[in-house]
């Protein structure tokens, strides 16, 4: 008796044990919810105030923000990344120059260039009449695909358009946006984007000012002088790419979304696009 006692008794210590660790978890991960949602809440709220201009390399309540999708400590065990769709380039409203070059340097060959190009416009237009290197319904049926004809819902659809390999949607998922924009932005762009786009001698200059975080309409002045360039623009403009990550003891949970400013005066002046 003594013995079986010994062992429930054992047993019952080890169900309370495993019933307190389960409750601290549980109390970990609440509390790691609420620094999550106070940061999204406190983004928001900033956006709201301010320009998106002015939240560019700016400090708030001490901290330093940026829009080029760096990682930077919102709070204690909060870590933060916001991405203004000009530091990218819209598959939608970017001109094609400028993602023919990038294909290029990304080591994609002329015709493979050609074709993807034309793939994406066929993916997204909302005819089907089938663009010169292009592809619609016809070559997509023995893949059980249809095009969209219409705006993409999320980057990972480029994995479906003729052309784009696993490898090729790797080096591009991060430096193409599905949001249209009017422009790109110098001082926020992708390292990859500045290379492609400029010479190397200014792309050189405007990587450096970006390092340094004083990218002001003078820096950018001071870089080029006269010369002039299409669908470029230092306003970081009105879409934004947010990931949070709180982290409290060894919970770690992760958000993002994507929002839209709107005018203060209007009826939603932030619009979410996106949760995931």
């Amino acid at each position: 008796m003594t013995a079986i006692m010994s062992l429930i008794a054992i047993q019952f210590t080890k169900t309370a044990r495993h019933q307190v660790e389960i409750a601290k978890d549980f109390n970990d991960r609440i509390k790691a919810e609420l620094l999550l949602k106070t940061a999204r809440s406190r983004i928001v709220f900033e956006f709201f105030r301010n320009d998106s201009s002015q939240l560019s390399d700016a400090v708030i309540n001490g901290v330093k923000w940026n829009l080029r999708g760096i990682p930077f400590d919102l709070s204690q065990n909060v870590s933060v990344s916001i991405t203004s769709t000009t530091a990218l380039l819209s598959v939608i409203t970017a001109p094609k120059m400028y993602l023919h070059k990038l294909l290029l340097t990304l080591n994609v060959d002329e015709t493979t260039t050609l074709e993807v190009i034309d793939a994406i416009n066929d993916w997204i237009d909302v005819d089907d009449i089938t663009s010169i290197y292009g592809a619609e319904k016809n070559y997509y049926q023995g893949l059980s695909i249809e095009p969209r004809n219409g705006p993409l819902q999320h980057i990972s659809e480029l994995n479906s358009i003729r052309g784009i390999t696993p490898e090729l949607y790797s080096s591009l998922k991060g430096l193409l946006t599905i949001y249209t924009s009017g422009s790109i932005n110098p001082s926020l762009a992708k390292p990859e984007l500045v290379n492609t786009i400029f010479e190397p001698y200014i792309a050189q200059q405007i990587l450096q000012a970006q390092k340094e975080q004083n990218f002001s309409e003078d820096t950018w002045q001071g870089i080029v002088g006269s010369k002039q360039y299409e669908f470029v623009d230092l306003h970081p403009r009105s879409t934004f790419m947010v990931s949070i990550s709180a982290k409290y003891n060894d919970v770690i949970i992760t958000s993002n979304f994507d929002l839209k400013v709107e005018s203060q005066k209007s009826k939603d002046p932030i619009v979410i696009l996106a949760n995931y």
